[in-house]
């Protein structure tokens, strides 16, 4: 029977930009995508970079070629990438993967569509970080990429503006094309290297910086006028992507509270009934990466009070460790998830894309499933007590004082 990785073509252009393509025969359907580093931690650059990726495919020429099958493409900036999707049926292969170039090597920024990206952003809330996500993140240069550019900054910037931008800072160093779905590989990928030829450029590096995290058990409790809800986060080191331990830890964080069993969930919603929303999440990028647990309560809750239910449940659960029947339902939970992304073409592009980006093969996915089935008890325990007790966490709980929290 055929592998996953039997299928799997890969290239790398002169000028640095990996190219990724994998077959699935029968599928039917194409899913391409184009990500780049792109971190906002260039100075004075924020607000262009915004609006770039705003308007980077607005007028994109090949958009009819791709809707006569069934096609679409679109752009989306996270903190630390940029992306460029794209999906249609397999017929339509070579406009995707001219769509989905085009966007890197023959953009254009024409003012209606300048002024249409700017409008759109403008409707969104504009309010920077919030206090409670500045003081979690005090201190570390990489912040300003979690916050929205200035509207007065968006407001300043035109055309010209963002054509210097693009010739900065869009490049192919560093960048991932990922083509997955019912293609012929050699064709794929002619046409792929044939669009991305003549690309050129290195951008300056536009990773997150390393953030150390704040001091253990730094936990600051944030007054907000009105009738706020209680609202905690937690901050806590945890392994790079592909880190040893990095299996055991990413089940210990599902123990804690990365699914509707975890600890967390169990006590403080179904238990204590203190709150609503319970959450566990592992935020990895490049050259750093830490956990973030958090918790929602009605207004009212003592904010003292859901950080002592917090701080019980995470030591009883270093204390004795998982039970066996715990382990095994965060295990099967998180193989079952990582076989279903494996099942979907546009899940598989988007994990292969984050992977290579990562520097990771693009199916690391595939090694990932045997470390998840390998970790046991004992190791999961031991990542637990290293890094998930209330000693190993700082962070922020903020509250209303209309009602005399």
């Amino acid at each position: 029977m055929a592998r996953l990785q039997d299928f799997l073509h890969e290239q790398t252009t002169p000028e640095g930009a990996r190219i990724i393509v994998l077959r699935r025969p029968g599928s039917g359907v194409v899913d391409v995508r184009l990500a780049l580093p792109f971190a906002r931690v260039v100075p004075g650059l924020s607000a262009p970079m915004e609006l770039l990726a705003a308007c980077l495919v607005d007028d994109c020429r090949t958009r009819q070629d791709m809707a006569e099958h069934a096609g679409s493409v679109r752009a989306a900036l996270g903190p630390e990438e940029l992306v460029v999707s794209a999906g249609a049926l397999a017929s339509g292969t070579e406009p995707l993967i001219a769509a989905v170039t085009e966007a890197a090597t023959a953009a254009r920024y024409t003012l209606p569509a300048v002024d249409r990206a700017r409008r759109r952003l403008a409707s969104r809330p504009r309010t920077g970080l919030g206090r409670r996500t500045e003081l979690l993140l005090e201190g570390w240069p990489g912040a300003a990429a979690f916050a929205p550019a200035p509207a007065d900054a968006l407001a300043e910037t035109g055309p010209g503006d963002l054509e210097k931008t693009h010739l900065r800072l869009i490049a192919p160093a560093g960048a991932v094309l990922v083509i997955v779905g019912d293609v012929i590989a050699e064709q794929a990928m002619e046409a792929a290297c044939g669009r991305l030829s003549g690309w050129r450029g290195a951008p300056p590096c536009l990773d997150l910086p390393e953030r150390e995290l704040a001091g253990a058990e730094q936990v600051a409790f944030l007054p907000e006028p009105g009738e706020a809800p209680t609202e905690m986060v937690l901050h806590g080191p945890a392994p790079k992507l592909g880190a040893p331990g990095h299996a055991a830890f990413h089940l210990a964080n599902l123990l804690v509270a990365g699914f509707f069993s975890g600890r967390l969930v169990q006590r403080l919603r179904h238990r204590a009934e203190i709150a609503y929303q319970v959450d566990s999440s592992i935020r990895r990028f490049r050259r750093t990466a830490w956990t973030e647990i958090s918790a929602r309560a009605v207004a009212g809750t003592r904010p003292d009070a859901l950080l002592q239910q917090t701080s019980a449940a995470l030591d009883e659960l270093a204390e004795s460790g998982p039970a066996p029947g715990e382990l095994e339902a965060a295990r099967r939970f998180s193989l079952g998830t990582l076989r279903t992304a494996c099942t979907s073409g546009g899940a598989l592009a988007d994990a292969m894309t984050g992977y290579a980006l990562s520097g990771e093969h693009p199916l690391w996915m595939l090694s990932r499933e045997e470390s998840l089935a390998a970790a046991g008890a004992g190791e999961v325990t031991d990542e637990i007590r290293a890094r998930l007790t209330p000693r190993s966490l700082s962070g922020v709980v903020s509250f209303g004082t209309l009602r005399g929290s």
